[in-house]
């Protein structure tokens, strides 16, 4: 129930409107009341629940089409719904428990109870304390829960559907119908006033800097007098620490706190409660368990990234591959042995059949052949003729067969995609430019 006006909220948030209370009661049955039932019932035990919450609030699907919807939600990269459910818990419940101790230091001395104490304590305060804390926990891990959930919803939309690209050009017609004036200047002209005020040395330090040094020995040792800071000297009773306990228990001091809190809840468990509290057994202080919590976190943490390391070290760009020669690019292939060993030949050829097209194609992917060790890196394999030509004019402008290359390129695009070939005069006279830009003289 409290997670369905958050994300409503954060819905409304998402294209710039932030409504106010009134607004959100106004319109509660809405995202209330709407496939309620099902989330109150077995779907409440569903680990990725603020992932799935979006698919029937605000997409409205039910029965068959929800099945459907959350399945195709669940391809491609992991959405990480159930990960996130189990981390807020977790989160949780440790502010949760760091609230109750908070309450525990905050009380008098003489209505102080040790840790153990609390935990044993079945009584109305102790149960209406914890709910308490475990509420407020509550109120602040869940609206960081919704939005989470909400936010893996939007990615794996993007990730889907390209829904991010569709809200861009929808920014960018906004952007043009509406001229703003900048923050950035406006918030220069404010504070341009005080940029030209001058500060000046206030009269009350140098008055507080003049004073002499033995009034402020005077006011240490009346605060230090009796009267403001009384000292009294009281008897109590407290429990023997093991070196203190005599010979006879030499042989337990090598006992760490871990084994001796097993050997307590063995004996309270299995044995004589009495007994064991008859013993003297030192329990481990709470600090000693947090320790041994957080040792369990940091080996559980290290195991957890043993196991994610390899995938994530595979999804890393490989810098193995730029040392590889490139096979394809503009779609095409320039592999050696995917070209004829005369190219001359194979073109005449071509025109001969009236195959301008593949003419075309064996020039422009020579060309790549040749040119491929002058290409950046950063080049992807499917970049357009466009992108290939304006990288090697960007690294090597001067060059013979990229001179070519921008003369080839766009006669190749319009035979490619506009399906309007050149005269095969032309053809012939763009391989014997070819051969001049590359055996004649241009360097590989």
């Amino acid at each position: 129930l409290w997670e369905r006006p958050l994300l409503d909220y954060a819905a409304h948030a998402m294209f710039d409107d932030h409504p106010d209370l009134a607004s959100q009661l106004k319109r509660w049955r809405s995202h209330t009341l709407s496939g309620i039932a099902p989330w109150l019932l077995w779907r409440r035990l569903d680990p990725s629940r603020a992932f799935h919450l979006p698919v029937t609030q605000l997409e409205n699907q039910r029965g068959e089409r929800y099945r459907k919807r959350v399945q195709a939600l669940a391809m491609g990269p992991s959405n990480h719904g159930a990960t996130l459910t189990v981390l807020m818990i977790h989160i949780e419940q440790f502010i949760a428990f760091g609230l109750v101790m908070l309450v525990m230091m905050l009380q008098p001395d003489q209505y102080y109870l040790s840790e153990v104490s609390w935990l044993q304590d079945t009584s109305d305060e102790a149960m209406w304390l914890s709910t308490l804390c475990w509420y407020l926990a509550l109120m602040i891990c869940e609206p960081l829960y919704v939005c989470c959930g909400f936010a893996l919803y939007l990615n794996k939309r993007t990730w889907l559907e390209g829904w991010d690209l569709e809200l861009g050009l929808r920014r960018i017609g906004a952007r043009r119908t509406q001229r703003r004036t900048s923050s950035l200047s406006v918030l220069l002209v404010l504070l341009l006033p005080l940029l030209l005020m001058t500060p000046h040395r206030s009269l009350a330090s140098d008055a507080t800097d003049a004073a002499p040094l033995d009034t402020r020995q005077q006011a240490i040792d009346i605060l230090a007098s009796p009267a403001f800071m009384p000292m009294s000297i009281e008897d109590s009773w407290r429990l023997r620490n093991q070196d203190e306990t005599g010979d006879e228990d030499d042989g337990d001091d090598s006992e760490s706190w871990l084994s001796k809190l097993l050997k307590y809840f063995i004996e309270q468990w299995f044995g004589d409660g009495e007994q064991a509290d008859a013993d003297g057994i030192d329990l481990p202080s709470l600090a000693d368990v947090f320790r041994f919590l957080l040792w369990v976190i940091v080996v559980s943490l290290l195991i957890w990234l043993a196991i994610k390391a390899p995938g994530w070290l595979r999804q890393l760009p490989d810098t193995r591959r730029r040392s590889r020669p490139r096979t394809h690019l503009a779609g095409l292939d320039i592999r050696p042995e995917s070209l004829p060993d005369d190219l001359q030949s194979a073109v005449n050829q071509a025109l001969r059949q009236h195959k301008h097209r593949e003419a075309l194609s064996l020039l422009y992917r020579a060309s790549l052949a040749r040119l491929v060790s002058l290409i950046p890196d950063g080049l992807a394999a499917g970049a357009t003729e466009t992108e290939c030509l304006r990288a090697l004019q960007s690294s090597q402008g001067a060059h013979p067969g990229v001179q070519f290359l921008a003369r080839l390129t766009p006669v190749w695009i319009s035979t490619a995609w506009a399906h309007r070939p050149p005269s095969e005069a032309d053809i012939s006279a763009l391989a014997r430019a070819w051969q001049q830009a590359f055996d004649g003289g241009g360097a590989e």
